[in-house]
């Protein structure tokens, strides 16, 4: 199963090519929202994974939408997922663990003791999570991975395990007493050991130990000790009984951690036994049975990660004044983009105070009006806008709260940007570039498409530029896609108003606010053609006083 998709294929698919993510990963500065949904276990996907998974299907982005909605509304679930992540992190980490030692030594029981305990303890707390949560968990996902998991906990076989777990669990135990033999020098130095006897079970070195270095001329402790298996004779010509052959050995650079535990009959006995019937020899044996047992939640490790990151960003805005919400999902064919109160989510964690600061706005598209010419003043928060709705409609179709305080929106199959780009190093002109970007949307673009058109052909004159554009926006109302327009070609709007009135997809206008005739911008967007200037003196005269007069 999956916390990320219902069905195991999802249609229609997610249409981006490589080409199209490194065009948004740039234009819309993606690796800062890639930062803001990494969780806070710090294992996180890469921005291009989270533009693979967004998805146009209604159905999923619902399925997402509750398993976000039940992280987000209760506190105590949110937190308790957070540490089953870590707990399967660590599963992870056995899975992929690509050691396998074959000699039985103490110092590799241990840490295959360990690797059975995280399994055990992983789906001891899952079973105690979902009793302690299930009146509140209403999302399909977690009660299917709730299944799954008590499928686990119910099995005989696991309830063997949890019954031994404890035996064999080394910390639980404590040493009575530790013998060493050490070979002394004329002046009664230690020099070498060649026993250890731990509650009277003996262990056998591989060789006589050095304990000082010939280097610093100090003692740096002992080194590994064999097993001795049952019957066979040491080097000494000695015989070991049964009990004390059975008693595995230890590495002992770990020697402070195993003086802390008792090696008694019990342990050595159920150790011995319980391995030998479950045949867990090595580490590759073990890995593989964790890895068959617990494959469905191993897997899940990334999706978890992913909500955690997600519903911690929704959180986050909260947290800090700011609304959140999950969107109505409409039906593609109806074109809806309606946000009421929409921002950046760049901005909360840029701002003091954002929610007294930021300025939100209202989007509404509709079927027959969804494309809009964006005019304004220099510096009034165009790009802002434009960005906080592609960061929006991102969001959405990954199944994640929306930066709105409400909002209905079809999904879109693509999202195509076009932003103003420096020269390439290979002299390639400014408007070749244009030309080639331009290209890629409306190759790819259909009438399910969101496009963002940041002031698009001003490497060339304004009556070029404005002839190129007005092609695209040809193109734009024959498809009726969705999008908005960036320009301050301002003459442009007379000509475009005039195709409106023979066309059944209408383009609309808006512009950011000015306060007066003081040029104080307001960053609200206002629906309507503008003010037919942009200010550039006032930034001017603010970030080059003396230039101008």
């Amino acid at each position: 199963m999956r916390l990320l998709y219902k069905k195991d294929i999802v249609y229609p698919p997610n249409k981006l090519t490589g080409e199209i993510k490194d065009v948004l990963i740039r234009d819309l500065q993606l690796g800062k929202l890639t930062d803001l949904l990494t969780p806070e276990t710090g294992v996180g996907k890469k921005t291009e994974d989270f533009l693979d998974l967004m998805t146009c299907d209604p159905e999923e982005i619902s399925y997402r939408q509750e398993l976000s909605k039940d992280l987000f509304e209760n506190d105590d679930l949110f937190n308790d997922l957070k540490k089953m992540h870590i707990l399967l992190l660590g599963l992870n980490e056995i899975v992929g663990d690509k050691i396998s030692v074959n000699r039985k030594e103490i110092g590799n029981y241990f840490i295959i003791i360990n690797w059975l305990n995280l399994f055990c303890s992983t789906i001891n707390k899952f079973n105690e999570l979902f009793q302690k949560h299930n009146d509140v968990i209403k999302s399909e996902a977690l009660k299917k991975l709730n299944t799954i998991t008590s499928g686990i906990y119910k099995s005989e076989e696991f309830k063997v395990l949890r019954k031994n777990i404890k035996i064999l669990t080394i910390e639980n135990h404590n040493i009575s007493s530790v013998r060493l033999g050490i070979n002394l020098d004329d002046y009664l130095e230690p020099v070498s050991v060649n026993c250890l006897e731990i509650n009277n079970f003996y262990y056998n070195p591989r060789k006589i130990i050095d304990l000082k270095s010939k280097k610093d001329n100090k003692v740096h402790g002992i080194g590994k000790f064999k097993y001795i298996p049952a019957g066979k004779r040491s080097k000494t010509g000695g015989v070991y009984d049964e009990i004390k052959s059975q008693a595995v050995l230890v590495n002992t650079t770990q020697i402070q951690r195993v003086v802390s535990c008792e090696i008694d009959i019990q342990f050595i006995q159920g150790l011995d036994y319980f391995f030998k019937m479950l045949n867990f020899n090595n580490r590759r044996i073990m890995k593989e049975f964790i890895s068959k047992r617990a494959v469905e939640i191993i897997e899940l490790t990334e999706d978890l990660g992913f909500f955690l990151g997600g519903v911690g960003l929704a959180r986050k805005l909260s947290e800090k004044g700011m609304p959140v919400c999950l969107a109505d999902i409409c039906d593609i064919e109806k074109h809806s983009l309606q946000a009421k109160g929409l921002y950046n989510c760049y901005l909360p964690f840029l701002l003091e105070n954002p929610a007294k600061k930021i300025v939100s706005n209202d989007i509404n598209f509709l079927k027959g009006n969804v494309f809009s010419i964006l005019n304004g003043p220099n510096k009034g928060g165009k790009t802002t806008f434009i960005q906080a709705l592609a960061l929006n409609t991102i969001l959405f179709q990954l199944g994640l709260y929306s930066t709105c305080e409400n909002a209905s929106i079809s999904p879109f199959d693509k999202i195509l940007t076009h932003y103003q780009r420096d020269e390439a190093s290979d002299r390639t002109g400014r408007l070749v570039m244009e030309a080639e970007s331009m290209r890629l949307i409306f190759s790819n673009v259909t009438e399910d498409s969101l496009v963002i058109l940041n002031e698009p052909y001003v490497s060339t004159s304004p009556a070029e530029g404005m002839f190129l554009i007005m092609n695209s926006l040809t193109a734009i109302r024959k498809l009726g896609c969705r999008g908005i327009l960036v320009t301050h070609y301002h003459k442009l709007n007379d000509e475009v108003e005039e195709k409106n009135k023979n066309s059944e997809n209408k383009i609309s206008f808006l512009n950011m606010g000015i306060e007066g005739n003081n040029g104080r911008r307001t960053f609200k967007l206002i629906r309507g053609r503008g003010a037919v200037k942009s200010y550039a003196i006032d930034i001017l005269r603010e970030y080059a006083p003396g230039i101008i007069d």
